[in-house]
């Protein structure tokens, strides 16, 4: 985002996720200090959830390929999650449908993919440092 357009400052990249409704999946409840399992394995879920509908939702700007494994990856986690989760009793709960904005540019289209996608490994770190 920054070599290719110029978008550096967080308050740019902060629009843009505004914009496009983009927003940080909590994980405090998965925090040792405020550890509640239930709610942990329900925000782990509902965010790899949102993850998958979101990387779906923006699929010509990744090569198909990459995308199918992607997906695939993301949802091999959450059946391995909704599985634990079923384990301990745990009910899912469903995530409200994604509303993406309606006209969007090629441009948009591009960042909020760089965007989720940074998020995805974001939180993808936070989980492995969670869990470690």
């Amino acid at each position: 985002m920054c070599n290719n357009h110029g978008l550096c400052r967080k308050e740019e990249l902060r629009l843009i996720r505004l914009q496009l409704g983009l927003h940080d999946i909590p994980l405090d409840q998965c925090q040792s200090v405020t550890f509640n399992l239930e709610g942990c394995f329900s925000h782990l879920s509902s965010g790899l959830m949102r993850f998958q509908k979101l990387v779906l939702a923006f699929p010509g700007h990744l090569p198909k390929r990459e995308l199918h494994k992607l997906e695939s990856d993301i949802r091999d986690l959450l059946v391995n999650i909704m599985e634990e989760m079923d384990t301990q009793g745990i009910t899912t709960s469903d995530i409200p449908a994604l509303t993406l904005p309606k006209d969007t540019s090629t441009f948009q289209e591009k960042a909020a993919l760089v965007l989720i996608l940074s998020d995805l490994v974001d939180f993808m770190r936070d989980i492995h440092h969670l869990l470690v």
